[in-house]
């Protein structure tokens, strides 16, 4: 009687431990914050299960690198490229690189990931966007997007899908544009400032 109860035991364990194999696990996320007050903020949740680190490399510039459990895995790289609404000049940049113990099941995934920002226009690596990557890029709006399934082959430009269970937002900051009344009292400073000058020469 004894060992029939060892055998239920045992039973019962490997069922539990079939049903925490087929749960799904839970899904990461990765918020990417940009302003010009606080700069580039990356900030992972808590549902990384093999570990997170964020490291700031400039107020314009953070990493992240972390691992979590993807129910369906993939290898390779994706970029994104922001560019300013109604210019096509480039922004910002998001480069991730990602990895599976097994792509296409379940497995332990990893990400690394980079968001760089530009300054006046002009980012510290000096990286442009590639005219290939033109038709891609994706305009800021200002507000938090989710740009999980927006990342492209950097080689191709071709649509790539990351592992699952992952979601990536981005806030990607937009530069002030001057308002209609500013522009016009420049205008007029301006003409009054050749004016000044024109009267000096002449007299």
């Amino acid at each position: 009687m004894k060992k029939m109860h060892t055998i239920q035991q045992w039973l019962a364990l490997l069922v539990a431990i079939a049903a925490l194999q087929a749960a799904p696990a839970q899904a990461a996320n990765i918020t990417i914050t940009d302003d010009d007050v606080n700069g580039v903020v990356i900030t992972p949740d808590a549902n990384f299960e093999f570990g997170v680190t964020v490291t700031q490399n400039s107020s314009e510039d953070a990493s992240l690198s972390g691992g979590w459990l993807a129910n369906v895995g993939a290898t390779g790289q994706g970029i994104i490229f922001f560019v300013e609404p109604g210019t096509g000049t480039l922004s910002d940049i998001l480069d991730i690189q990602f990895e599976s113990t097994d792509p296409g099941g379940f497995s332990d995934a990893h990400i690394t990931l980079r968001f760089e920002s530009d300054v006046n226009d002009v980012l510290a690596s000096g990286r442009t966007l590639p005219a290939a990557f033109v038709p891609f890029a994706l305009e800021e709006t200002g507000d938090l997007m989710n740009v999980t399934g927006l990342f492209r082959d950097p080689q191709t430009g071709a649509p790539i899908a990351i592992p699952s269970n992952l979601t990536i937002f981005a806030q990607s900051d937009i530069e002030p544009v001057p308002e209609p009344g500013s522009l016009a009292l420049l205008g007029m400073g301006l003409v009054g400032l050749v004016g000044w000058g024109y009267k000096r020469r002449r007299g």
